[in-house]
């Protein structure tokens, strides 16, 4: 199991939210995935509007996930319609 650190922009309307990180975090256990630390950084503006969004709410989680399921998980999140935005990459905590 490797530590992956998740960036996660959610769109900011609270119920789209909320559902969004109950998602993401019922997917990371389904895929074989722990959360050891979950980050919420809040809701700020964006520099640019993203899918007609001018602000966000943005989480961090840091998972432990074997490495063949990290394919998987990331196929969830491209279809995921209330992140606007992610980016998955290896910890340098390992």
């Amino acid at each position: 199991m490797r530590t992956y650190e998740l960036a996660a922009l959610f769109r900011h309307e609270a119920d789209i939210y909320q559902k969004g990180l109950e998602a993401v975090r019922n997917h990371i256990k389904k895929y074989g995935g722990t959360i050891v630390k979950e980050e919420d950084l809040g809701e700020r503006a964006l520099a640019y509007p993203i899918k007609k969004a001018t602000s966000g709410h943005y989480m961090v989680f840091y998972s432990n996930f074997d490495p063949q399921q990290v394919d998987e998980f990331e196929k969830f999140l491209k279809l995921e319609t209330s992140l606007l935005r992610f980016l998955m990459i290896k910890s340098e905590e390992d």
